[in-house]
């Protein structure tokens, strides 16, 4: 359920947070569940830490750059986004 309550807003939507349930938002997005959780598993990794944080980074970096989740997903799992720890200075 957490994952589904993270995955609620699709970056680039004008209509803002999502109201889609775990139940229908599958049907409206050629995602697959198994690259949610590879990519998740993949930034986890990367950076060394939780699958909740590894989710959240990949929605910030969906936000930030004006992408959708689902695209950014694909990118870390064809291994043309790779996530490292921020600069602490």
């Amino acid at each position: 359920a957490a994952l589904w309550a993270l995955l609620g807003l699709r970056a680039g939507s004008p209509d803002g947070p999502s109201t889609n349930t775990p139940d229908d938002w599958p049907g409206r997005s050629p995602m697959r569940h198994t690259e949610i959780y590879q990519a998740t598993g993949m930034v986890m990794v990367q950076l060394g830490v939780t699958p909740e944080m590894a989710l959240s980074r990949l929605r910030a970096y969906a936000f930030v750059h004006d992408r959708a989740i689902d695209e950014v997903v694909r990118d870390v799992v064809a291994r043309t986004l790779r996530f490292e720890e921020e600069d602490p200075r």
